[in-house]
């Protein structure tokens, strides 16, 4: 999906109407809007007529020129702004309302997932309801119905006020009832998937009156930019030109997203965004917004852009009026042309998973017919259509895996060994999926210890009291306790589990997370093994770095690059000897003064190897310290490098303030992803740091949460999210991921590590640390995958 090849025919419309702007903008400037020659009179009047102003006014605006005062009579044009203003409301405050307002009319904007022929994320766009069943997007999003089959639409992919992600909820599109497209207008028209929990995302209906925008006017846009969590564009375009069928709006400071809805300030639809005007310098050459020169990998938000485009909403109607359909497309367009506006009071949006007492099933492709609660007789029939890898067509295998809490009705010991007896092996595969069957709750506990002997090492043994170490994860990090275990559905984790081909793909993937993951285990190595592993994933150059106690390697093959740098050999050492001491990175702010010690030490050496293929895509990694340094060195290079993904996993925190974990992640908009496993002690350190980037947090179970941080951007749900499934981030135990050691608490753990005693009741043993270890990382990535 090339904007470049979208925004040729924009910049030829921009620049033909050069004069025109111009003008606009002139008469802009005085406040003569009613002089720019695409205000007509009968538009001025329709404006303030769809504005509910009393008609005496619009009388007096439109046919008695400019001599109207809201006071009086006699009004000298001078004073005919102000009148104007106050009727259109056009100054900078805007009631509360307007805000209100704005997120009702957000719940309807989703997130579109490209998805490839292959199931494979292809990237991101932005669409929106428009009927209770059809989407708008635009056509180079989903271009053809086949790409819109395999595609998803998801909602209320946004942060809360608390700044944890909401549950979103995912669907799939149905072109084989409805799928209108045009390449001029840029739209594709789509059905979704019928489903009962769409109707709380409301609609936008689309107005086929004009009148619902003036030239001089601001607009608004609601938008999943680089496919990141909704964003608002409030008041920030300007209206500047009107075309037959398009918008040009301009902003200083906010782009918009392809396939996103464009606003009056009374929250109506008036374009569909779709395209921009790229700056260029003397060379013709696209720009970034920092002045350097746009590449395709760094993603179109990057793009300096003079001027947006949007067609009007107005043309998009006459044109999806006219298009022939069969009988039960028919039936949905007359939905849309038709259809009363939604209630302005909707359903309640989910905020986590429910737990209802009877049975769901999902197609993914194996069939899982899932019991929360008490257990029922009859399970439903299956909701149809699956969704993901296989969903085509795929043979379905139906298991019953019980889930939740047994009631106080139940022998929770038999309802564990019915569970157990139950599973068969698809049953197994499909339950680590789903991600929550009791029973799978520790399933690659074992996995784990049987890895270790191929791990690195920290330095610490693994406790044999699991109990105890459980025990202690919920004193320090709240819960509840894990499921008994059960024989672990998956082989453990070796490099032959390595994929070169998955480093190709640009946004969160699980393969790529394990194949990382295994490089960052390889960055402990020493040279020999480094080179002869590498190589044996199919890597065709590797150089193995060192200075002084920091080590990585460097990898490439002849369509990527690869970093991994290794982490610390005692994670109990390294804890009770760590410092809170910070210096500058410029152009990013403060960081932690030992990491960027180390990523100095390495830097000259990988840059002058990095140089000999400078275009290379690259990727970086590591674990614990080594995913620190990765951090430090993604978010240096990304500014002059083309690095296609960030994967760490264990990091300590490395912004020694908010704004510096910002920049950041800014840096890396949708490319850094940090997983961190149950209660691994490392990602809660130093006290006082900031994490950024996108988080996957495991839970004691394995499963994993979408819980993000920052300007976050992919999404961590796996393939084979079913019809309206909800993904929940977990709910933050009394000390979660997001809430860092205080400086009392991270003594007393120094304290205690140094002494081995026991201080403030703060109980940190070696079943803590061990979350820490890699074998439990690959176990945790490798379940996802199964």
């Amino acid at each position: 999906m090339s904007i470049l090849g979208v925004v040729a025919a924009t910049e030829a419309r921009f620049r033909q109407r050069e004069r025109e702007r111009d003008s606009n903008l002139a008469r802009i400037a005085r406040g003569d809007i009613l002089q720019i020659a695409a205000n007509t009179p009968e538009l001025v009047t329709q404006r303030l007529r769809r504005l509910h102003a009393d008609p005496e006014r619009v009388r007096a605006l439109t046919a008695g020129g400019l001599h109207f005062d809201p006071q009086g009579p006699g009004c000298g044009s001078e004073r005919f702004p102000r009148a104007l203003e106050r009727v259109l409301d056009t100054n900078d405050l805007v009631g509360m309302r307007f805000f209100e307002q704005g997120l009702r009319v957000a719940r309807s904007v989703g997130r579109v997932h490209i998805r490839g022929e292959r199931g494979d994320a292809l990237g991101y766009g932005t669409g929106f309801l428009v009927s209770p069943r059809l989407l708008l997007t635009n056509q180079h999003v989903l271009p053809t119905p086949g790409q819109a089959k395999r595609s998803l639409v998801e909602f209320n992919y946004q942060e809360s006020a608390g700044g944890e992600m909401r549950v979103s909820q995912v669907f799939p599109l149905a072109p084989e009832e409805l799928f209108l497209s045009d390449a001029e207008l840029d739209y594709s028209l789509v059905a979704v998937a019928p489903h009962p929990e769409l109707a709380a995302y409301g609609w936008l209906p689309l107005i086929a009156d004009t009148g619902k925008v003036l030239v001089g006017e601001s607009v608004n846009i609601i938008q999943h930019p680089n496919g990141e969590p909704k964003q608002l564009a409030i008041r920030h375009n300007q209206v500047v030109d009107e075309l037959e069928l398009f918008l040009h709006y301009q902003t200083d400071t906010d782009p918009g997203s392809s396939g996103a809805p464009v606003f009056n300030d009374q929250w109506e639809v008036v374009a569909l965004h779709h395209s921009g005007v790229p700056k260029r310098n003397d060379q013709g050459e696209v720009v970034t917004s920092d002045g350097r020169i746009w590449q395709e990998w760094m993603g179109e938000q990057r793009i300096a852009w003079v001027a947006n485009e949007g067609a009007r909403v107005s043309r998009l109607v006459r044109h999806i009026r006219a298009c022939p359909l069969p009988p039960e497309g028919e039936a949905l367009r007359r939905q849309l042309l038709e259809a009363a506006p939604p209630p302005a009071e909707r359903p309640p949006l989910p905020v986590s998973l429910p737990n209802p007492p009877g049975p769901a099933t999902w197609t993914i492709p194996l069939r899982l017919s899932i019991s929360f609660g008490a257990p029922v007789p009859e399970p439903p029939a299956p909701l149809q259509g699956g969704v993901g890898l296989g969903a085509d067509g795929a043979d379905a295998v139906e298991a019953p895996i019980a889930m939740g809490e047994p009631t106080a009705a139940e022998d929770p010991t038999a309802a564990e060994e019915a569970t157990a007896a139950g599973l068969n092996a698809a049953a197994e595969a499909a339950a680590a999926v789903a991600a929550g069957a009791a029973g799978a709750a520790e399933a690659t506990g074992a996995a784990g210890d049987a890895g270790a002997a191929q791990s690195p090492g920290l330095g610490v043994e693994r406790d044999l009291d699991e109990d105890a170490a459980a025990r202690e994860r919920l004193a320090l990090f709240g819960g509840r306790p894990p499921a008994p275990s059960v024989p672990a559905p998956t082989p453990p984790v070796t490099p032959a589990d390595f994929r070169l081909d998955a480093l190709a793909r640009t946004s969160f993937d699980w393969q790529a997370s394990l194949s990382l993951c295994l490089a960052s285990e390889l960055a402990y190595k020493d040279a020999a093994a480094v080179k002869a592993q590498a190589r044996t994933w199919g890597f065709s150059d590797v150089a193995f770095v060192e200075r002084g106690p920091a080590q990585g390697f460097l990898a490439w093959t002849p369509e990527l690059s690869m970093v991994a740098f290794r982490g610390t050999e005692s994670t109990a050492d390294w804890l009770s000897n760590l410092h809170l001491t910070t210096r500058d990175l410029p152009g990013l702010g403060r960081v932690h003064a030992g990491f960027l010690e180390q990523f100095q030490a390495l830097r000259p050496e990988l840059e002058r190897l990095l140089n000999l293929r400078p275009a290379l895509p690259l990727l970086v990694t590591g674990h614990s310290l080594g995913g620190a340094i990765a951090v430090l060195a993604a978010s240096s290079w990304a500014a002059t490098r083309p690095v296609r993904a960030l994967y760490t996993y264990g990091q300590p925190a490395v912004a020694a303030d908010s704004s510096t974990a910002m920049a950041m992640a800014a840096a890396l908009p949708g490319r850094w992803h940090r997983l961190v496993n149950d209660a691994d002690i490392v990602p809660r350190v130093p006290p006082t740091f900031r994490h950024g980037g996108h988080l996957l947090r495991f839970d004691h179970t394995g499963r994993v949460s979408g819980l993000r941080r920052g300007p976050a951007s992919m999404g961590a749900r796996a393939a084979g999210i079913g019809p309206g499934m909800d993904v929940a981030p977990l709910v933050p135990p009394p000390l979660a991921e997001d809430r860092m050691l205080t400086a009392e608490d991270f003594r007393a753990l120094q304290a205690q590590l140094r002494t081995g005693a026991q201080t403030r009741g703060l109980a940190v043993s070696r079943g803590l640390i061990s979350d820490h270890r890699l074998p439990g990382y690959l176990s945790c990535i490798r379940r996802q995958i199964v």
